[in-house]
């Protein structure tokens, strides 16, 4: 659904303001982490941010990949440094916690964050934010032309679940992984 924005606004300022907005929201635990609600707030407001920055990065492969023949390659390298760093970054936490601490983690964290943000406003491109108008019935439209091509295309449809089922081990292996630290 964010991608329909994304559409509109450019890739390289969402991406930019996505790592910058979650600079902030990493730093703001340290503004109350004993308060659970806040945590949970700031989780929330990490994984929405997050919606807007995938769709941008995905189609900034697209935008910067200009020769058909390397998309392939290109997506695949994405998707190999993504899981891998989402997998080594799992690993990792249990050690990070241990050793320097949960303020540390978070704060290296923020600074990784802050790193990628310079990162993507070196990426070539002006970065201007195209405000195109947004109507309820654009957006909308936008989105069920995403899904019909979604229903249409049986090879989208298999990499769609493939992913969901990927990210779904991921995600239990990112829970698990951090306690064999102890």
């Amino acid at each position: 659904f964010a991608g329909v924005f994304v559409d509109r606004w450019g890739r390289k300022p969402v991406m930019f303001f996505s790592h910058f907005l979650r600079v902030l929201v990493v730093l703001a635990v340290f503004l109350s982490s004993e308060t659970i609600g806040w945590l949970y707030a700031l989780v929330f407001l990490t994984s929405i941010i997050t919606k807007f920055f995938f769709p941008a990065e995905a189609g900034a492969i697209y935008q910067y990949v200009k020769e058909k023949k390397l998309l392939l390659t290109a997506n695949s390298l994405f998707s190999l440094t993504f899981f891998g760093s989402v997998i080594v970054g799992n690993v990792l936490a249990g050690p990070f916690l241990l050793i320097f601490g949960p303020n540390w983690t978070f704060f290296i964290v923020a600074m990784a964050f802050l790193l990628a943000a310079v990162f993507t406003y070196q990426l070539p491109g002006n970065g201007a934010i195209h405000l195109q108008t947004l109507t309820v019935q654009g957006v909308f439209s936008d989105f069920l032309a995403g899904l019909d091509h979604l229903y249409r295309t049986p090879k989208v449809r298999l990499g769609i679940f493939l992913l969901g089922i990927s990210q779904i081990t991921i995600g239990i292996l990112g829970v698990i992984a951090p306690g064999f630290a102890d």
